[in-house]
């Protein structure tokens, strides 16, 4: 089996407490095989798996590890209208029917209040559900977002043999709890709120089906939004990018970091923006295409900045394979001068018996 494709299956489920544990230990046993230094990031309601240092760190490349419920495939692919549906009613129950009971006998009000309280709780619990605070685990997240936390440990692979200097340019971030209110990267950023809009945050969620690459900002347009997209368009890959302004959909952990420069990754079948939605949170969250992660990986290392990272991967790895040169010329020359050596004194002995 191919490097890290055992988080598929192994460590496919990351919704409850061990689940979650299981995932963060295997993590950072992988960083520190690949010399980063790990560590869990504990801030109480989210515990986020850091790998480097963030407050050094230019560019910190990010994905959310934990796991949704599962939802009624119903309810999946009409995710607007099921939450429009359930707004309208609420709205409607609260403005127009407490007039009505007024003047109403005090046996319609208690009914009022059971049915007021009934349709509060279902509300209530299906907010709960939807965002990951109730319900039983998604047992297939193969999309969501299991492709985006493979692309970060490909992405660590390809770097780890950076000289330490450069290596401290970058950051990995795996965020806790973005299916409950983004807590993971609030609390992160939180965190790190002196130097977190020095940075550039590249956001990898739902990467792993589709050719059409969405890259989500808020406000204006982001520079590196704008890179990725001109890198997509140039190289000869398979991606047809689509730069967006993000909306109630497309909110990922990159909403955290709105003030810096950032972008976040998240792939649909060309001109089909409803693809996604049919299967992710749902036993339809069962495929990935891993050329689409190697395609990814691949275009981010165009960005200059990491084009600039592996030219110092080169040098360093050149100078290392010189001095191994050197080291086995000069224990060439040693071996030599030794059987020299060696013959010399067989000569001179031979000489003394004549």
């Amino acid at each position: 089996m191919e490097k890290f494709k055992e988080i598929f299956d192994k460590y496919g489920i990351r919704m409850h407490r061990k689940q979650k544990k299981a995932f963060r230990d295997y993590v950072i046993e992988q960083a520190k095989g690949m010399n980063y230094s790990a560590k869990e990031e504990n801030n109480v309601i989210a515990k986020n798996i850091v790998i480097g240092d963030v407050d050094k760190a230019e560019y910190v490349f990010t994905a959310h590890y934990d796991t949704p419920p599962r939802l009624p495939k119903f309810f999946v692919k009409h995710m607007m209208l099921y939450t429009v549906l359930f707004t309208s009613l609420l709205v409607g129950i609260s403005v127009f029917v407490p007039p009505l009971l007024t003047n109403s006998i005090s046996t319609l009000k208690i009914l009022y209040g059971v049915f007021y309280g009934i349709t509060y709780g279902t509300i209530g619990a299906s907010v709960l559900h939807m965002f990951g605070f109730l319900g039983n685990a998604n047992k297939k997240n193969f999309n969501d977002n299991t492709s985006g936390c493979y692309a970060l440990l490909k992405l660590m692979e390809k770097y780890q043999n950076l000289p330490e200097q450069e290596k401290s340019k970058i950051a990995f971030v795996f965020f806790d709890n973005e299916e409950k209110f983004l807590l993971g990267s609030l609390t992160h950023r939180n965190k790190h709120l002196k130097t977190y809009k020095d940075k550039t945050y590249i956001n990898l969620d739902c990467v792993g089906l589709g050719k059409q690459m969405n890259l989500y900002h808020y406000g204006k347009t982001t520079k590196i939004a704008s890179e990725l997209e001109k890198i997509m368009n140039e190289k000869a890959n398979n991606f047809y990018p689509k730069v967006k302004t993000s909306g109630l959909t497309s909110t990922s952990d990159h909403f955290s970091f709105q003030k810096a420069n950032h972008v976040c990754l998240l792939s649909v079948d060309k001109d089909n923006e409803k693809s996604l939605y049919s299967q992710i949170h749902s036993s339809n969250d069962d495929k990935i295409d891993f050329s689409n992660i190697d395609e990814l990986v691949e275009t981010i290392g165009n960005l200059k900045f990491c084009k600039e990272l592996e030219k110092s991967m080169e040098k360093d790895l050149a100078k290392e394979n010189s001095k191994t040169m050197q080291q086995e010329t000069s224990t060439e020359k040693d071996i030599v001068k030794s059987i020299t050596n060696t013959k010399k004194q067989k000569n001179y002995e031979e000489e003394m018996q004549f």
